[in-house]
């Protein structure tokens, strides 16, 4: 057990076995002899009452300063500098001046004026050495010493904190000694109370109302210590009239000891509870509770009294016992709150140091930086020698994330403006547009595309203006397709039209593959469809991307069905005449898609090239075998001619390749030219 704590039970013992000291022997032997409940002994136990009163009275403040002392510890100032001395003293000036923080501000303050008249006598002996040094006399260098402006201004500052401190002590002590003076404007009250009462006290309620005024009495705090003699003697003097007055002292002295005494039992149960209990401050406010409920409980049986006090003192050392423990335990807590604290710390600043470029990045990082403070506040305290660098650092990564999250914040605002500006240059162009004639609205129609565009890129303007901004700008956008539209209207029946002439021709390519329909020349057929099928014109557009896939599935088939038929007639694709061949592509290069089909035909006949190039190989290997045979070998004689066959087709091919090449080489440059 602490020091503080063992001065605690002995003071508690004292003042407890006082409450009850025996009277004289001379009166003992009286009481005995003649065993009578005279008047005598109704004033021995009446004083003895008002002893009881006066020790717990006495001895509450004692006892409170125990407490304290028993959690606060005085702080070490021993390592503290002429700064830290100065921001201790200037950091309490917010808290309460109470006698635990009067005493430390006095201490830091010693402390502070002893290092303060060090550095001055080291600051005047380095300015005596160099006197010395430069063999001058003081009158060369002067008499007058200044010190360095930063410890003038420190000392200064340190003696305004320490004013202020003196003063706010000032006015906390002239409170206290208000609160005393109202306290004895309220048990004067009560004494002109228990008055009237002593005037009373045969009526039935007259011991009610004495038990009501003894309550109201003892919830009372201080009062000045002038008058606490005066007062204590004149509220029991009255008592005592009370007493005398009722003949009955005895018999309610003897039943309120003895509830007294359930009261004191209860308490040392409750105080023997409170060792189930983990929490160390709801340990020491109910401990603090159940001390002042036993103080101002009154007296009780005398035989119990040695018992009661012996059992009280040895609950009171099993919960200070307790409490010590707890503290350590509590200590390692802290500890490990520090270490989580450290942890959060760290990933605070990960997040204040990211580089974030959107608002929804900054917005997503302040939402995952508040959850970690929260984070912070549910995790308890740390030690407190670490509690202030721990919330310097916390608050530090907070304000590097707050001050970047304003940079930010303001960069887009001014971007915000420009967006707005942007946005209204984009609108008085619309507007422009609008005064044109209507019938020259569709030259405009991409234009006012592009403007859409640039107005999505721009970004949103500030809040204020975003929505009414845009309102304007669709407004005048739908202006200009609403008069659009009109024309559109009027070419929709000639679209439908085309859709049908469209279906038409693609009906009548279906019935050349179902052969219901004989084509004396596929090629060229194919060819007219494609140039008969761009030259319709446009059709609807939510039939277009249909119409288009099926056409193109339909050409398709009748290159295939193309193929097939050459086959059947041992004719290879790229049998097909020079000039045939030369007239289909040189068609081809003025349709849209004719850079399409030319590259697609380039790829076909170089698969072709490879398979005849395979083939070859295969048949000239197989040549080797009829190397030393008859040279009138019928099989090797045809193998001979198919071999001369593909390599004529091979020359045929390539020089169909390089047409395509040049093909596709002109169309690139028209392409190029128009650009």
């Amino acid at each position: 057990m602490q020091e503080s704590e063992k001065k605690e039970v002995s003071h508690l013992n004292e003042a407890n076995l006082n409450q009850d000291e025996p009277k004289k022997d001379s009166e003992v032997q009286q009481e005995i002899a003649h065993n009578n409940e005279t008047i005598q002994e109704i004033e021995v136990n009446i004083s003895e009452e008002s002893s009881q009163i006066n020790n717990n009275e006495e001895s509450a403040e004692a006892e409170e300063s125990f407490i304290e002392d028993e959690i606060l510890e005085d702080i070490d100032f021993t390592t503290y500098s002429l700064e830290q001395l100065y921001e201790y003293v200037s950091g309490v000036l917010e808290q309460e001046p109470n006698a635990y923080l009067t005493k430390q501000v006095n201490v830091a303050r010693e402390k502070f004026y002893h290092l303060l008249e060090t550095e001055k006598d080291n600051f005047k002996n380095n300015i005596d050495t160099e006197k010395a040094n430069n063999e001058q006399d003081e009158d060369s260098l002067g008499n007058q010493i200044v010190y360095p402006v930063e410890l003038t201004e420190l000392e200064n500052k340190f003696k305004e904190a320490a004013r202020s401190f003196r003063k706010a002590r000032k006015e906390f002590v002239e409170s206290k000694e208000q609160e005393k003076e109202k306290n004895l404007e309220l048990k004067e009250k009560l004494l002109v109370e228990m008055r009237i009462l002593v005037e009373e006290a045969h009526t039935n309620t007259a011991f009610d109302q004495f038990k009501n005024i003894q309550e109201k009495w003892n919830e009372i705090g201080q009062i000045p210590q002038a008058n606490f003699n005066d007062v204590k003697r004149n509220f029991e003097a009255l008592r005592n009239q009370f007493f005398d007055k009722r003949k009955i002292f005895k018999d309610i002295l003897e039943y309120d000891r003895k509830k007294n005494l359930e009261i004191k039992e209860e308490i040392i149960v409750n105080i023997n509870k409170l060792l189930e209990q983990e929490n160390v401050k709801e340990i020491q406010r109910q401990l603090n509770r159940l001390k002042t409920e036993w103080r101002n409980t009154g007296e009780i049986p005398k035989e119990n009294i040695e018992d009661v006090n012996s059992r009280y003192k040895d609950a009171i050392i099993a919960i200070n016992t307790k409490i010590d423990h707890q503290l350590e335990e509590l200590q390692k807590i802290r500890e490990l709150h520090f270490e989580a604290k450290l942890l959060i710390i760290q990933k605070l600043d990960e997040i204040a140091s990211g580089d974030y470029k959107t608002l929804k990045e900054w917005r997503t990082k302040n939402d995952e930086l508040t959850e970690w403070i929260e984070e912070w506040k549910k995790i308890g305290s740390a030690p407190k020698d670490k509690i202030e660098d721990l919330k310097n650092n916390f608050n530090i990564v907070i304000k590097k994330f707050n001050t970047r999250k304003n940079e930010f914040f303001r960069e887009l605002q001014d971007k915000q403006v420009e967006n707005l500006q942007k946005k209204q240059a984009i609108i008085e162009k619309i507007k422009q547009i609008l005064a044109n004639e209507e019938s020259e609205y569709p030259k405009f129609r991409q234009e006012i595309l592009d403007l859409q565009k640039d107005w999505k890129e721009i970004g949103a303007a500030s809040k204020k203006f975003n929505d009414k901004i845009w309102e304007e700008f669709r407004a005048e956008c739908d202006k200009f397709f609403n008069t659009l539209n009109k024309e559109r209207d009027a070419r929709k029946s000639e679209e439908t039209i085309n859709l049908s002439k469209k279906n038409e021709l693609i009906a009548d390519a279906e019935q050349v593959l179902e052969g219901k329909k004989e084509i004396e020349d596929l090629n060229a057929y194919i060819r007219d469809l494609q140039k008969n099928f761009r030259d319709i014109g446009y059709v609807p557009m939510n039939h277009k991307e249909k119409l288009r896939n099926k056409f193109d599935l339909t050409v398709n088939k009748l290159y295939d069905l193309l193929k097939e038929n050459r086959k059947k007639k041992k004719i290879e694709t790229h049998k097909i005449s020079a000039d045939d061949f030369k007239e289909a592509i040189i068609n081809l290069e003025s349709d849209s898609d004719g850079e399409f089909h030319i590259t697609n035909e380039k790829k076909k006949l170089q698969r072709d090239k490879k398979q005849i190039e395979e083939e070859l190989s295969t048949l000239e290997n197989n040549l080797q075998f009829f190397k030393f045979s008859s040279k009138n070998s019928s099989m090797g004689n045809q193998f001979t001619e198919k071999v001369a066959k593909l390599k004529e087709d091979l020359v045929d091919i390539d020089a169909k390749i390089k047409t395509l090449n040049i093909s596709l080489k002109k169309i690139a440059k028209k392409s190029e030219d128009n650009n």
